[in-house]
C-alpha cells in the first residue's frame, strides 16, 4: 500500500510517497518544480535516486490523481529495473481526475472520473474508498455502492474504460481528507487530498479566490463556535474601492475596536469583491457568494443582512430586489435606485449626503421620498454637509465612517429578522 510521508501542514500537494514491499527495492518519490511533476525511485540500501520516465500520470493542481496495479498478489517480485518492471500476470494503470482541483465546499457533490488502461479482456475490481460522513453516488450495471466504497467489476473491452461518480462532503467536513483506491486488493492508490475551499478561524480574516461567485474575504467572530448559528453581513464596495480597504473591514481588523462596536463583532462578515472595471453588482454573483459562505460558516438564515456604499449602496437595492427571502434588513450608504416599487419584508436604512454629485443628493432624495410613498419600508438620513463616499477606511470623517463607526446600525440591523415576520 502506497503511504504517506512528510505531509505538509498546509498547501496543495504532498512532496513525497513511500512504496514499502511491493517493489521491494525502495520507494517513490515525487518532485513537485514550477508545477511540473519529476517521479524518483530512491534505493533504500543505496539511497541513490533514479529519475522515472512515468509521463502518463497526470497532477491536477499540485495533486497526484493517478495510481498504478502492476502485480497480482503481493509475494510476487519485480523482475528487472524499476523502470520497466515486469510481473508475472498483468500491468494496469487507474486513474483517478477530479471536476474540481482546489478544494471543496461542503453539501456540493464533486464529479470524480476513473479512468483504467489495460490489455482487453482484462478483468479487475477496482475499488474506491471515501471518507467516513461523505455520500457517494454513481449510476452504472458494473458499479455497486458498499457504505463508504464504489466498487468497480471491470471487464476491460478497449484499452481505455471509464467511469465517473460523483461524492459530496458533509457540512462540517474535515479540513483533511483523502480517497483512496485500489484494484483487485492489491496497491491502493495514492490518497487524492482534498481540503474545504477556505479554513477560516474565528476572529481573523481569511481570503478565497476561486469560487462560483465573487472572490471575497470572510470574517468569523472572535467566540465562534461550529454549534452555534450567527448572523451574515454582506458589505458591498464603492466601485473604486477594493473590499480590503474599507471602514468595516478595517474595523473588523483591529480587535481594540470590539469593546466600542461590540455589535459588529457578532457578525460573520462576508466582503465581496467585484473587478476593477465593475460598475453594478451582480446579483446573482453575490447570491451565489452567500450560498458558499452558509455552507462553510454557520449561518443563521434569518438574520442575513447586506449593507454598501456608492455602487455598493445601489447594489443593496438591487440585491434585495432579486432576492428579498435572503434579507432580513439593508442599509444603503451613498447609493439609491430609481424603481420605487418597494421591496417586500426587506426594512431598509439609507444614509446620504446633500452634497452629493455622483449619486446626485436632491434626486435621490426625491426617490426615497417616493419609495416611502409607495409603502416601502424605509428610513433615511441627509447629512446636509456631506458629499459623496466610496467607502475608504482613511476617510476618518466621511459619511461612511460616521455611520460605519455609530453602534446604532448594527444595533438596527440585528433587531430584524425573518422569523419575526
Amino acid at each position: 500500500m502506497l503511504g504517506v510521508r512528510n505531509w505538509p501542514q498546509e498547501g496543495y500537494f504532498w512532496e513525497e510517497l513511500q512504496a514499502p514491499v511491493d517493489w521491494r527495492k525502495g520507494w517513490l518519490e515525487i518532485a513537485l518544480l514550477n508545477k511540473q511533476q519529476f517521479f524518483y525511485f530512491r534505493d533504500a540500501e543505496t539511497k541513490q535516486r533514479t529519475l522515472l520516465d512515468l509521463r502518463d500520470n497526470k497532477m491536477s493542481g499540485g495533486v497526484y490523481i493517478g495510481f498504478t496495479v502492476r502485480a497480482e498478489s503481493r509475494d510476487q517480485t519485480a523482475i528487472g529495473s524499476f523502470s520497466d518492471v515486469e510481473f508475472n500476470e498483468k500491468q494496469m494503470y487507474v486513474n483517478r481526475a477530479l471536476e474540481t482541483n482546489y478544494g471543496y465546499t461542503p453539501n456540493k457533490p464533486i464529479q470524480v472520473t476513473l479512468t483504467s488502461y489495460a490489455s482487453m479482456g482484462d478483468k479487475a475490481v477496482i475499488t474506491e474508498r471515501i471518507p467516513e460522513g461523505w455520500t457517494i453516488a454513481e449510476e452504472h450495471a458494473d458499479v455497486e455502492i458498499d457504505g463508504q466504497s464504489l466498487i468497480w467489476k471491470l471487464v476491460q473491452d478497449a484499452s481505455k474504460a471509464s467511469r465517473t461518480y460523483s461524492i459530496t462532503p458533509p457540512a462540517g467536513a474535515d479540513k483533511k481528507v483523502e480517497i483512496i483506491g485500489d484494484v483487485d486488493g492489491l496497491i491502493a492508490a495514492p490518497p487524492t487530498p482534498l481540503w474545504p475551499i477556505i479554513d477560516p478561524k474565528p476572529g481573523t480574516m481569511v481570503y478565497c479566490e476561486k469560487n462560483e461567485g465573487y472572490p471575497y474575504w470572510l470574517y468569523l467572530p472572535p467566540d465562534y463556535q461550529s454549534n452555534k448559528s450567527y448572523p451574515l453581513l454582506v458589505y458591498l464596495h464603492g466601485s473604486t474601492c477594493i473590499a480590503s480597504k474599507s471602514v468595516i473591514f478595517n474595523l473588523l481588523s483591529d480587535e481594540q475596536n470590539r469593546e466600542r462596536l461590540p455589535e459588529l463583532f457578532q457578525f460573520v462578515a462576508l466582503f465581496p469583491q467585484a473587478p476593477i472595471s465593475t460598475r453594478l453588482w451582480d446579483e446573482g454573483l453575490i447570491i451565489n457568494t452567500m450560498n458558499e459562505v452558509m455552507a462553510i460558516a454557520n449561518i443563521d438564515a434569518d438574520r442575513m443582512y447586506v449593507t454598501g456604499v456608492s455602487m455598493g449602496g445601489i447594489g443593496v437595492f438591487f440585491v434585495t430586489r432579486h432576492s428579498p427571502e435572503y434579507f432580513a434588513a439593508g442599509v444603503c450608504v451613498a447609493g439609491g435606485d430609481i424603481n420605487t416599487e418597494p421591496i417586500k419584508g426587506v426594512p431598509l436604512r439609507a444614509y446620504h449626503g446633500l452634497l452629493d454629485r455622483i449619486v446626485n443628493g436632491p434626486r435621490v432624495i426625491t426617490f426615497f421620498q417616493e419609495y416611502i410613498k409607495n409603502g416601502g419600508d424605509l428610513e433615511f438620513f441627509i447629512d446636509d454637509d456631506q458629499g459623496h463616499t466610496d467607502g475608504y477606511s482613511y476617510m476618518k470623517d466621511d459619511l461612511c465612517n460616521i455611520n460605519y463607526n455609530n453602534p446604532d446600525l448594527y444595533r438596527w440591523l440585528l433587531k430584524h429578522s425573518k422569523k419575526l415576520k
